[in-house]
């Protein structure tokens, strides 16, 4: 660790327990720990240090236990293609779900905003990802999240695109599916669920976005009964 004899600085929150940001410059070495302990306690001392010798800073931070909570990106995750393959025709599954992607009708590997990536023509390119017992468990009314990096090429398409999508095997209806659609109609996201009570429930944020030729991070959340859209963060709904 390399300190910058910067300003540190310390930010508290209910998730963020402690984050460190460096903002000048001018190099010297400096060994550097951080821990936080018994946060289910109400009370977790934080302490870190500049060597192995001396304290630099210690502070008890009050967190409710309420707060104190343990999360991790495995639990309930049915699939997560990272697209790092950089060659071939099958898109490997992370999640350890075995739910493996074949590319259908030629779309390419490039490079992403993390790693690989997969570059669709908007015609008719698209990744398979099966009906497997895991896949067919999400959406039909069920909560879901969807998360992925999109880049648009083309932001002012004339036409609606689907991103992400998941079918029933009956009657060839969207559980759900995330689309952005047309200039004409603002280049707007859109996730859709169809729910157990054979309803749709659409969620549309409410500004241009993406229109750039930039990456973008985007979230799609259904809790059972709502929907959200995030970009890049923030709630876009």
């Amino acid at each position: 660790m390399q300190n910058h004899n910067a300003k540190l600085k310390r930010i508290l929150s209910p998730l963020l327990i402690c984050c460190f940001s460096l903002v000048a410059l001018s190099f010297t070495l400096l060994p550097l720990a951080v821990h936080a302990q018994d946060i289910t306690t109400g009370l977790a001392p934080l302490q870190y240090w500049r060597n192995v010798s001396q304290k630099f800073f210690t502070e008890y931070i009050a967190i409710p236990s309420a707060r104190a909570q343990t999360a991790d990106i495995v639990t309930g995750l049915i699939g997560h293609w990272k697209f790092d393959e950089t060659s071939g025709t099958m898109a490997s599954d992370s999640s350890g779900n075995n739910n493996t992607g074949t590319l259908t009708n030629g779309p390419t590997w490039t490079t992403g905003k993390i790693g690989g990536a997969l570059n669709f023509d908007g015609v008719d390119d698209y990744v398979d990802m099966g009906i497997g017992s895991a896949t067919e468990s999400i959406g039909g009314g069920s909560a879901v999240s969807v998360s992925l990096w999109i880049k648009i090429n083309d932001p002012n398409n004339t036409a609606d695109k689907m991103i992400i999508s998941k079918f029933q095997n009956a009657a060839s209806k969207s559980t759900w599916n995330l689309i952005k659609d047309n200039i004409a109609q603002g280049n707007n996201l859109y996730f859709q669920v169809w729910n157990t009570a054979g309803a749709d429930v659409v969620a549309t944020s409410d500004n241009l976005f993406p229109t750039d030729a930039n990456w973008h991070h985007v979230v799609g959340v259904y809790d059972g009964s709502r929907v959200y859209i995030y970009g890049d963060g923030v709630s876009i709904v």
